[in-house]
């Protein structure tokens, strides 16, 4: 088992990635977008496979309406296969 990459929500995706990719050179993996619920996404790659999810929706811009603002967001687990997955919760 292994932690396969950890999210977080921010306001601008291209600005946090060019951070990432410019100090601790990371690979910028291609946008994500899914335009029905306003969301974008771009995985951040760093040496060793260890991945951030740099994650924006439309409506963070307004906090009253999105309360999962800005920062930490999930953790994503990985256990190698969906057979795996599948002996561990069936």
């Amino acid at each position: 088992m292994k932690i396969n990459h950890v999210a977080i929500w921010v306001q601008n995706i291209d600005r946090v990635c060019e951070f990432y990719s410019k100090y601790l050179e990371a690979a910028i993996n291609p946008l994500y977008q899914n335009p029905a619920k306003g969301f974008a996404s771009k995985f951040v790659t760093f040496d060793g496979g260890t991945c951030l999810e740099v994650m924006h929706r439309d409506d963070t811009l307004e906090p009253s309406t999105f309360r999962p603002q800005f920062g930490y967001a999930h953790i994503a687990i990985s256990f190698g296969s969906k057979q795996a997955v599948n002996e561990l919760t069936i």
